[in-house]
């Protein structure tokens, strides 16, 4: 049987990585393991990686690439600061749902991380929070939003985010709900309290 090609191959071993990470962690596999899963020789995945811990990186990577490319597509060209909140965070529990197997995993490997693995995981923080602070300080300087820390506003939105997803997908076992996407966002724009009537 002919291997894939060279882009294909590599495609091949993430693919196969992600889901041995997804089922076993980080510290659960081995190339070996790797090598059967993918149906490629363990020389072909090293023509490709390093390590171990390089396929980790990229598959976070590719993962990360993917995420922060799904969220952009959903807001573009989106002007209106609420409208565009609306949209990303439906694109977030969406996404969610895409990439359940991974999260899983990664939230079983996050205490765990160190040095080049935490940067990675700041960066994908600043890949998704760093648009909603843009958002949050366009809508301060229109006047639709009050004048508050974006910074903090961002870690209350990604806060309950993750957190909804965390309980769905980890606790519940269950996909995650993207119709409740409208009322996160209105808890997080209008909170609970009731206006007072005069």
């Amino acid at each position: 049987m002919t291997e894939p090609t060279t882009i294909d191959s590599k495609d091949t071993i993430l693919d196969a990585a992600q889901n041995l990470i997804a089922q076993y962690g980080y510290a659960g596999f081995s190339i070996r393991d790797l090598s059967r899963a993918s149906g490629l020789a363990k020389g072909t995945i090293y023509h490709h990686f390093q390590d171990k811990r390089e396929i980790y990186r990229s598959v976070m990577e590719r993962d990360f690439s993917e995420l922060v490319g799904g969220l952009q597509a959903a807001v573009a060209g989106i002007e209106d600061p609420v409208a565009w909140l609306h949209c990303f965070v439906r694109a977030y529990l969406h996404q969610a749902n895409k990439r359940r197997n991974h999260i899983q995993a990664l939230l079983r490997e996050l205490g765990a991380m160190e040095g080049e693995m935490r940067q990675m995981a700041m960066r994908i923080r600043e890949g998704v929070a760093g648009p909603i602070v843009t958002v949050i300080q366009q809508g301060i300087a229109q006047g639709s939003f009050r004048d508050i820390s974006p910074q903090v506003a961002v870690m209350g939105l990604i806060g309950s985010l993750n957190t909804y997803i965390a309980w769905q997908l980890v606790v519940d076992e269950q996909s995650v709900d993207e119709n409740v996407s409208d009322a996160i966002v209105d808890i997080f724009l209008y909170g609970l309290k009731k206006e007072e009537t005069q």
